[in-house]
């Protein structure tokens, strides 16, 4: 079984409660080369949830010592382990905790006086299972406050194991008389705000969840041509956006009805730009090998 397991936490008392917490979600693995005792478990990833329930143990623990008319001069005290994410190690710590001391176990007449009167824990079903086929002969209860797994229910295989969570069968139940109950003919997609529209950005609500957003239109002379974009997209210099926000548009086209344009002779003008444009595209016609064609409308374009 490899080196003593210590407890993480502990407190004297005249009753001592044990806990079985996954103060860590994982482990390192390392290979054993059966040439000495296993290593301890190097653990990684802290998971404050579980810290958090193993808090909220210790305040209940403290409330009733502090308290004087629950248990009046009894003081409880209490052995915590990580389980660092493992079955076996969670089994090896409920061995510790129905045993007491390890190191003075097998040599006390009375292997059993340093046991526990229960343990709580463990946050999920299956080292719940593992523990309680281990300690049920023992009779030592386990309070898990989220096993949820309905197998756990079976006294005759668990017959210590207890919880302060319903299980998924009742649970499963439930949530199908609440749906029928209240008419619901879809099991709730929930979600914060809808999609953002073309020609508007998503912005967090401060404060809430990050499916909470507003959908800022963008300003002017930036677009936004995507669902739920997160920024804005500036315009190049020679274009603008349109008043959706959703698309370019030519800056002169933009303003043709400005009176800028509109004192210039705005039909003029678009004349005068197409004449540009086919001027541009004249040079095009010299690229290649010249036919008689070309060779009689070249002087012209060229003029």
């Amino acid at each position: 079984m490899g080196e003593p397991e210590e407890p993480q936490l502990f407190k004297t008392g005249d009753i001592i409660l044990g806990g079985i917490f996954s103060f860590h979600s994982s482990y390192k693995t390392v290979e054993s080369t059966y040439m000495h005792r296993p290593l301890p478990l190097q653990c990684i990833s802290l998971n404050f949830r579980a810290i958090q329930f193993a808090q909220v143990m210790l305040f209940a623990i403290e409330e009733i010592n502090n308290s004087t008319d629950i248990l009046p001069g009894i003081k409880l005290g209490y052995k915590l382990y990580d389980l660092c994410g493992s079955i076996a190690r969670a089994v090896k710590v409920a061995l510790s905790l129905i045993n007491g001391n390890e190191e003075t176990a097998s040599m006390s007449e009375k292997p059993c006086s340093g046991s526990v009167p229960a343990i709580v824990g463990v946050t999920s079903s299956s080292p719940s299972m593992a523990i309680s086929t281990v300690i049920g002969p023992f009779h030592t209860p386990l309070v898990s406050h989220y096993a949820t797994c309905a197998c756990l229910s079976n006294k005759v295989k668990y017959p210590s194991f207890l919880r302060t969570i319903p299980s998924d069968y009742y649970q499963s139940r439930a949530l199908a008389q609440m749906v029928k109950h209240f008419g619901w003919t879809w099991v709730p997609i929930s979600v914060c705000s809808g999609t953002c529209a073309l020609g508007t950005r998503k912005v967090l609500q401060k404060g809430k969840p990050v499916c909470c957003y507003d959908c800022i239109p963008c300003a002017e002379g930036d677009v936004s041509n995507t669902t739920d974009s997160i920024t804005c997209v500036r315009c190049p210099p020679e274009f603008w956006s349109n008043k959706r926000r959703d698309e370019l548009a030519l800056i002169f086209f933009r303003h043709r009805n400005t009176p800028i344009v509109k004192a210039n002779n705005s039909e003029l003008s678009f004349l005068l730009l197409f004449s540009l444009t086919l001027c541009f595209l004249c040079s095009l016609t010299f690229i290649g090998r010249p036919s008689d064609c070309l060779v009689n409308i070249q002087p012209a374009l060229s003029v």
